[in-house]
């Protein structure tokens, strides 16, 4: 895109269509401590995911990015055998969708390698072709033309040739120090494919079918141990308890009026009914008293489901997401997610390749490096897990969990985090 005034003073704005052809790719953009996931690419713009498939809002006051806002962005693409990293400068421009499901965030600025390396990827990927490591080589310098055959080679080395040669041992040295530092790496320790600081994650589920009460104004709020956090209003469970009571009052009426019955009949010798109806505990006082007993335990297990209604914090801990009230709920549907964000239950989690984390294990040392402010930390392995999927931890795309080709390691650093860093970027490396 380009400017240009013209004699007439009018400012006109040249637009190269190609800017504006979107591809579908693998990748994410990081900006602000998140992760989105990718859609769509250009060599202009991003098309990206504004939420998680399950819905978990994972922003922190810190995380979020306002319309029009310029901020730091990292694009990791997926490419065939490596990923390529691009960073920039980018606006979110406008929201597309009815339910703002999709961000679109435009290049505002970038480095010229970088723009090189994004335009080449938008170009192969429109003909079909993954793009490989070998298609941002640079080319090669052409072939040196032959010196005359007329001409007497000058045996004596020039200055030139001198410092070529130098150079050459330099360079030499140097691609023998970076190879050796490569093996190194690749021998001794183990590097992350993406990490975060996380935390547990607690989902409340609703006992029985009805509608949500009482759990406005919990979101992103702190919420201390049996601290009461919603109310399900189950009208079924309701009308079945008014249901018991009113058949318990009537054998209770029961019960009485054969008492009185039997009094009555004390000295005579016939029955006697009441204007044709003879209630049943004139004829069966045992099995009426038999049919109230069994109506107070039902009535005892329905106060106790009723009870279960009201659901109360299981720790202190923050409220990361809460059903709207008068939301209707089904059975085992989730009301509200809880985060436990005290120090000692923060960890980092990180993603390894299977294979990488299969030679890994409890106990071995790591450094921890903040992706935006480049500070390091150390940490202890606690645990490796060949199945992400398990990992019930809020900080992270759900997504990349799905993913078989990676497993999980969790870590504890030996400097606590603060809650703040829910979600914030690593690059973990652990010394094997």
């Amino acid at each position: 895109m380009s400017l240009a005034v013209d004699h007439a003073g009018v400012v006109r704005e040249a637009r190269d269509h190609r800017d504006f052809v979107e591809v579908p790719a693998s990748f994410t953009v990081a900006s602000k401590g998140r992760v989105y996931d990718g859609v769509r690419l250009s060599r202009r713009h991003f098309v990206v995911r504004a939420s998680s498939p399950d819905g978990v809002i994972r922003e922190t006051a810190a995380m979020l990015v306002r319309d029009g806002e310029q901020v730091p962005l990292v694009a990791r693409v997926n490419l065939s055998g490596f990923v390529l990293e691009l960073e920039m400068k980018a606006t979110r421009s406008f929201i597309l969708g009815k339910d703002g499901g999709l961000w679109r965030f435009d290049v505002e600025e970038i480095d010229r390698r970088n723009e090189a390396a994004l335009s080449q990827v938008v170009r192969l990927l429109l003909r079909g072709i993954y793009p490989t490591v070998d298609d941002f080589a640079p080319p090669s310098d052409p072939e040196t033309a032959l010196a005359s055959a007329n001409r007497k080679p000058d045996r004596r080395p020039s200055r030139r040739s001198v410092l070529a040669i130098g150079a050459a041992g330099v360079a030499a040295l140097a691609l023998v120090g970076y190879l050796g530092f490569a093996a190194y790496s690749q021998i001794w320790t183990a590097r992350s494919t993406l990490a975060a600081v996380t935390a547990p994650r607690i989902d409340v589920f609703s006992p029985a079918a009805g509608v949500v009460r009482d759990a406005g104004g919990l979101a992103r709020k702190s919420v201390f141990r049996d601290q009461p956090l919603v109310f399900v209003e189950a009208s079924d469970l309701e009308a079945d308890l008014q249901n018991g009571k009113a058949k318990l009052a009537y054998l209770n009426a029961m019960l009485s009026d054969a008492a009185a019955f039997d009094d009555s009949l004390r000295g005579t010798m016939a029955p006697v009914s009441f204007e044709g109806f003879e209630p049943a505990a004139t004829k069966n006082p045992v099995v009426t008293s038999h049919a109230r007993n069994l109506e107070l335990g039902v009535i005892k297990s329905l106060e106790t489901r009723k009870a279960a209604l009201k659901l109360y914090a299981p720790c202190d801990c923050a409220v990361a997401w809460a059903a709207d009230p008068g939301t209707t709920v089904k059975a085992g549907d989730r009301v509200m997610t809880l985060v436990k964000a005290s120090p000692d239950d923060l960890r980092v989690e990180a993603f390894f390749d299977v294979a990488e984390a299969a030679r890994l294990k409890a106990g071995q040392k790591a450094y921890v490096e903040d992706h935006g402010s480049s500070q390091t930390w150390r940490a202890t392995v606690e645990r490796v897990s060949l199945d992400p999927g398990d990992s019930n931890r809020i900080g992270l795309p759900q997504a990349t969990r799905r993913d078989p080709g990676l497993a999980t390691v969790i870590l504890k650093l030996d400097d606590t985090p603060g809650a703040e860093r829910i979600g914030s970027l690593l690059n973990v490396v652990i010394l094997k």
